[in-house]
């Protein structure tokens, strides 16, 4: 594959996400115009960086580096174990143990209190700083 078709999809993969270069750099430990750069295939990004990427878009290296699915077709397979989680997240908030705590809660901050239950402590920290960065772009800083 070359860095054209890599980048083309990566682009395709943030745009999808609705992610900014920034954020996806961020999240990668690398400045801004070194992302852009494997977008528009100046640069190919390492080992290391490729396995961020997947995790960061959910999916296989193979579906990264040889696209043969549309982007709609990754993120349907990748949300097909939804209804399983749907089940433990009605589990969760159900619970006596958690009703309490999340009965004051909207339906989304639920949502994700469940689904951030579930995260490793360094995915917490990444969606920690994710949230900051899309409390500031709502607040219009």
């Amino acid at each position: 594959m070359d860095g054209t078709s890599l980048g083309k999809r990566l682009r395709e993969l943030r745009e999808f996400n609705g992610y900014t270069q920034e954020y996806v750099s961020e999240l990668l430990g690398v400045v801004r115009q070194t992302y852009s750069h494997y977008e528009n295939g100046k640069r190919t990004p390492d080992p290391e960086q490729l396995c961020k990427l997947t995790d960061i878009y959910k999916c296989s290296l193979d579906d990264l580096l040889k696209p043969s699915h549309s982007i709609n077709e990754l993120v349907h397979n990748r949300d097909s174990d939804k209804s399983e989680d749907i089940s433990h997240y009605i589990e969760f908030i159900n619970s006596p143990d958690n009703y309490k705590k999340y009965q004051r809660l909207d339906k989304y901050e639920k949502e994700i209190c469940y689904y951030f239950s579930q995260m490793r402590t360094d995915d917490k920290k990444e969606m920690i700083a994710f949230s900051r960065i899309k409390a500031k772009r709502s607040r219009g800083k």
